[in-house]
């Protein structure tokens, strides 16, 4: 909610690098475009008889609020991740252009698969400590019983004592799609 807001996004056209002491850096044309977020409201509706609301213990409305909360919730987290820019949602996460992606190998991922999730991370110059996991939960499940390597038969993938994946927490998220898994930084 709030205003719309705008801001400038560098396309191309950056240029960085060395020179001699008495040579000049190279010029370059940079590009850029507009990208504008405008604002959005979520809503539920409820309906609810008036003799309910008259005959019911008043913790029933507790309840029912706190189902509209979690409608809410579930509603933002779906558009966050699978958001088509129709209906009024955003553009999620997963229809985004330009994001990274990772080939999963058809018998599933295996220890090299995840460090491919990282090794896309840091080639974007993103050196965060601050990763997080985030995976369907069929994903989760999967890793879960997924030996770490041939030899470490009782090390799994995904920890499920401590939630981590090769060192960064591991969140599953029931809106995600089947067999998607996601690293980032969403701090």
């Amino acid at each position: 909610t709030g205003r719309s807001i705008s801001f400038s996004v560098c396309t191309s056209g950056l240029n960085a690098g060395y020179v001699d002491l008495n040579g000049s850096v190279p010029s370059a044309s940079m590009d850029f475009t507009l990208k504008t977020m405008l604002p959005k409201k979520e809503g539920a509706y409820v309906d609810i008889s008036y003799e309910s609301l008259l005959q019911d213990d008043p913790s029933a409305e507790g309840i029912i609020l706190d189902d509209i909360v979690k409608a809410l919730d579930q509603a933002k987290d779906a558009a966050f991740w699978n958001g088509t820019s129709g209906n009024n949602e955003p553009v999620g996460l997963l229809n985004t252009t330009g994001v990274n992606t990772v080939t999963i190998p058809s018998g599933g991922p295996v220890l090299s698969t995840m460090l491919e999730f990282e090794k896309e991370i840091r080639a974007s110059y993103d050196y965060s400590a601050d990763l997080k996991w985030v995976m369907a939960t069929d994903m989760y499940y999967k890793l879960a019983a997924t030996p770490y390597s041939a030899k470490e038969q009782n090390k799994m993938i995904v920890d499920p004592d401590t939630r981590k994946c090769i060192g960064y927490d591991v969140f599953m998220n029931a809106s995600l799609p089947s067999g998607t898994i996601i690293l980032g930084n969403f701090n």
